[in-house]
């Protein structure tokens, strides 16, 4: 009915109308399948709340059935008054702001991963091989370290001098005067050597 009232103002929906056709078809019969499974889980805790002696369907166990069957909130509603039931509204707000929460999380973490990409890819590093199915163990190369704010800078190399300096600094000194003068030369002989070696 749609294609012919509206099939002059777009001529495509006549030129497409098979697959128009074939793609409400489906959703019908995903729906259908949905109802199907979505009263038959109502019917079931329904039944469960009787027995128990309560009139209150618990709210948690209503966003369930909308969030994890995708049975329709305002179905469910009137399918409890129909049956003399209430649904605990509180809860099922309650799970539905969760549920809101975490999905503005994994939103947040989504764009936070695009804009991790987007920095590796500004560091122009070549493409690494996975040795993972064939080597126990292999040796590798530190090109980048990104941090919070983005790559850090490359420390700059050690000068030879101040390793000198610094591993004259870090020979340990005679304490005291009243050393014993095969205690001071065994100090001074391992200074001497820590000193060359540095060079």
């Amino acid at each position: 009915m749609v294609i012919d009232l509206m099939g002059d103002q777009y001529p495509e929906l006549r030129d497409r109308a098979d697959y128009i056709a074939r793609i409400v078809r489906h959703e019908e019969e995903t729906f259908g399948r949905t109802l199907a499974v979505g009263l038959q889980r109502f019917e079931t805790l329904a039944a469960g709340v009787r027995a128990e002696g309560r009139t209150t369907l618990p709210g948690a166990e209503v966003f369930r059935l909308y969030d994890t069957y995708g049975f329709p909130f305002d179905l469910t509603a009137e399918l409890a008054r129909e049956a003399g039931l209430e649904i605990a509204r509180d809860e099922f707000d309650q799970a539905m702001g969760e549920q809101r929460r975490r999905s503005q999380a994994g939103s947040r973490f989504g764009q936070e991963s695009h804009r991790d990409l987007e920095v590796y890819a500004g560091l122009s590093l070549p493409q690494t091989e996975f040795l993972g199915y064939t080597e126990g163990r292999a040796s590798g190369e530190v090109l980048a370290i990104v941090g919070p704010d983005g790559p850090l800078r490359r420390p700059a190399p050690a000068r030879r001098s101040r390793s000198s300096s610094t591993a004259r600094r870090s020979t340990p000194r005679p304490a005291a005067r009243s050393a014993t003068p095969a205690r001071w030369r065994a100090a001074r002989g391992a200074s001497a050597c820590a000193t060359r070696s540095a060079r």
